[in-house]
């Protein structure tokens, strides 16, 4: 299962590619390749299962991504800012929206983008900022953690990919050890 073929000629020209002829390959097994050949499979492999078990965490439960305020303009919500600083809109608003943002510098983030964000669309539109309950201070949003992913290495272990890599790291202990012992020899 873990065999590679290596061709004997080798062009990084795709226009002078050709046909291979299996006469030009060499099977061998992944245990017995290169030093560096095996780790980068190693190495692949393993992040390849580990990006299957990967959970995201819920963002619903961050409160950066709970409001901080929407832009009221003649008494209707013309679009919703939150602690991160992201705007959300209907279509109607979105130009008018896009004018107010245009050329915006602010290299803030958190309740100071949203902040910046808030006054420049309320100016433009007309409207007026109505912060929400459930906005945050910049310390505050600061002081959060950061979501992060987690690897589920249980569930991983059960997996035939998990099985296979440990069973092809034996194998190349069991080759590096036959190796020494021919070279001694």
């Amino acid at each position: 299962m873990s065999y590679i073929a290596a061709s004997n000629e080798r062009s990084r020209d795709l226009s002078q590619a050709k046909k291979l002829d299996k006469a030009d390959l060499t099977m061998f097994h992944v245990s017995e390749g290169s030093e560096e050949f095996y780790q980068s499979y190693i190495e692949g492999q393993q992040k390849f299962l580990e990006c299957l078990y990967t959970k995201m965490p819920d963002p619903s439960c961050n409160p950066s991504n709970s409001s901080y305020a929407t832009i009221e303009v003649n008494g209707n919500v013309i679009c919703e800012i939150d602690n991160n600083g992201f705007v959300q809109s209907s279509n109607a608003a979105l130009s008018g929206i896009q004018n107010a943002l245009r050329g915006s510098q602010n290299l803030s983030s958190g309740p100071g983008l949203a902040q910046d964000r808030a006054e420049k669309i309320a100016e433009t539109m007309g409207g007026e900022i109505v912060k929400s309950s459930s906005a945050m201070t910049q310390a505050q949003y600061d002081s959060i953690a950061k979501p992060k992913a987690s690897v589920d290495y249980e569930s991983m272990k059960s997996d035939p990919i998990y099985y296979q890599l440990q069973l092809l790291q034996q194998q190349r202990a069991e080759y590096l050890e036959n190796q020494a012992r021919q070279e001694s020899s």
